[in-house]
Formats: C-alpha cells, sequence, structure tokens
C-alpha cells in the first residue's frame, strides 16, 4: 500500500475517533429524556431530626419515612413537559415528637385509626407534570389525602394533629414538588463533561425560609451513569428577618452544609441513586412579647440533620 495513502487513512480513522470521543464527552445534556409507556420503581428514605433547647428543656421532632413508589411515564408534550403518574406501594413511617409518635408499616396490616389513613394512600395514583429540567409545574391528587384526616370520626384532636402534620411534611402537594425539585436539582441545560461545575440555587420555604446555594461537579462518568459530587451551603433568608412561628415573633440564624453523591442514567436524565445529607445549626430568639406570655427574649438552640436516598430498583 501507498504510505501516502496509509497515512492518510490513518489520519481519517484518527479523526474521527477523536471527533467522536469529543462529541460523547461534550454532550451530557442533564435533562430529562424519557419515553411514554417507561415505567420505574424507586426505594425512598428521609430520615430527618430536628432539636431544639427551649428554657432549659429539650424538644424536638425525629421523622423517618421508607417507602417504594412506582412511576409510569403517561404523556411528553410537543415541548418536552414530562406527565407522570406516580403510587405509593409500601410505606413505612416511624414519626416521634413531644405530642405524640406515630408508627406505621403497611405491610404489618395492622389495625389502627391512623393506619386507615396511610393504607388509603397505597395503591392510588397521584400525577406531577414536569419540564426537562425538573422543575414541577403541577401537581394533581396528594393534598386529598391530607384532608382525610379532618372526616376521620376515630380520632381525637391530638391525634389529628400530629398525623396532619406528618402528611402535611411528607405526602401534600407542596411536600412532594419541594422533594422532586430538591432531587432533580442537579439538572444542567447545557452540556457537561468530566471536571465540569455548575451552580443552582433553592429556597426551603417552610415556616423559615432557607436559602440553599449548590455546587455541582461532574466526577466521572462511563457508558451508562454519570457520577455527580453535590455540596450545599445554607443560610436564613435575610439577617433579622423577624418570623412568625406559631402565633410568637422570633428571630432566625442558621447555617448549615449538606453534600451528596448522585449517579444519573445518562439516556434518559433520571437518578439511578444518590444519597443526600444536610445539617443545619444555630439559634432561634422568641422575642419579648408579653400579651403572649414571653417576658423577655429567649434564645433557643437549634440543630437539624437529614439523610435522603434514592435508587432505582428492579420492579
Amino acid at each position: 500500500m501507498n504510505i501516502k495513502k496509509t497515512i492518510i487513512i490513518l489520519y481519517t480513522v484518527l479523526s474521527v475517533l477523536v471527533l467522536a470521543s469529543c462529541k460523547s464527552s461534550d454532550n451530557n445534556v442533564l435533562q430529562l429524556n424519557l419515553k411514554k409507556g417507561s415505567n420505574y420503581k424507586i426505594h425512598y428514605t428521609n430520615n430527618s431530626k430536628l432539636n431544639i433547647r427551649v428554657v432549659g428543656k429539650n424538644m424536638g421532632v425525629e421523622d423517618k419515612e421508607d417507602m417504594y413508589i412506582t412511576i409510569s411515564v403517561r404523556d411528553i408534550d410537543s415541548d418536552g413537559n414530562t406527565t407522570l403518574s406516580y403510587q405509593y406501594k409500601s410505606i413505612k413511617v416511624n414519626y416521634s415528637t413531644s405530642a405524640g409518635s406515630i408508627d406505621y408499616d403497611s405491610k404489618r396490616g395492622r389495625k389502627d385509626p391512623r393506619d386507615s389513613i396511610y393504607k388509603s394512600i397505597i395503591g392510588k395514583n397521584y400525577t406531577v407534570k414536569l419540564n426537562k429540567n425538573g422543575k414541577v409545574l403541577n401537581i394533581k391528587g396528594a393534598n386529598n389525602v391530607v384532608n382525610l384526616v379532618d372526616y376521620n370520626k376515630s380520632l381525637n384532636k391530638e391525634e389529628k394533629e400530629l398525623l396532619r402534620n406528618n402528611l402535611i411534611d411528607n405526602f401534600s402537594d407542596a411536600s412532594v414538588e419541594n422533594y422532586i425539585e430538591d432531587a432533580m436539582n442537579y439538572m444542567n441545560e447545557n452540556s457537561v463533561k468530566k471536571g465540569d461545575t455548575w451552580h443552582r440555587k433553592s429556597k426551603l420555604n417552610n415556616s423559615i425560609s432557607l436559602d440553599v446555594s449548590s455546587k455541582y461537579k461532574l466526577k466521572k462518568e462511563n457508558d451508562d451513569s454519570l457520577y455527580i459530587v453535590e455540596n450545599d451551603n445554607i443560610a436564613n433568608k435575610k439577617e433579622d428577618e423577624q418570623v412568625d412561628l406559631n402565633g410568637a415573633k422570633t428571630k432566625i440564624d442558621l447555617n448549615g452544609k449538606g453534600s451528596g453523591n448522585i449517579s444519573v442514567d445518562k439516556k434518559n436524565g433520571l437518578i439511578k441513586e444518590s444519597q443526600t445529607k444536610y445539617n443545619v445549626t444555630g439559634t432561634i430568639t422568641y422575642m419579648k412579647d408579653e400579651e403572649v406570655g414571653i417576658l423577655q427574649d429567649i434564645q433557643s438552640p437549634i440543630n437539624f440533620t437529614e439523610d435522603i436516598t434514592y435508587k432505582i430498583v428492579p420492579r
């Protein structure tokens, strides 16, 4: 073979390989790319603990949630917005506060007035519509479960309040939206390659408003998956902001960190497996207000931890 021709062929082959390699590395767009009719099963856990010390007394809430959820892709519109149908297949709840506790396991089959509320969640269809970047556009069906508490005549006032608080925290439209958007916060419409970093901002808007600044880095990749490292800075929304907590005027000073590891399916953009941990500490100062019985400013130290996992499992 002519040496010049051989060199040209080798150069052409190498060029194709190099270009293909570059294209593969640069083409990691972290957006949803699901197919209508696809089905998935997710194992989700959320273990959180809130401790607060008020006038020498320790108070807190401990919440452990363990759920299996199936997700079906019902529709994808012309703009790429995806409508999902999801069902809770099993639920395990261990919720403990100073006002009481809830211990529920859908696999146990115990007869209890509170259990009947959680049992009503199992098997029902709820719908979520998302855009390509994981932003929730609307949710239907979740709040109906929370409202069932008011119609249950077997529960006393304290039991209803305890149960309602747990359902609002974990199964209401707002909480489901928060969990989904938090889980998909890694999305990035720009192409990323190994070593690239990007930033996202989000808010935790419960009784206390917190700003979350997240940094993501694509640590490595293989043929099927992208491996992302997450680091978060968390702070209350405004310094010296007064917040009404159950009728009391308070000032909030909270700061924290978060960290996580996420593996993402290259083809569809969904999490394959992830674990994220948060740790927030600081103080809540109850301002002097004689009308509600607070005779002087009371500063209460607070600590909040949360450990969240997601994993796609066989159906």
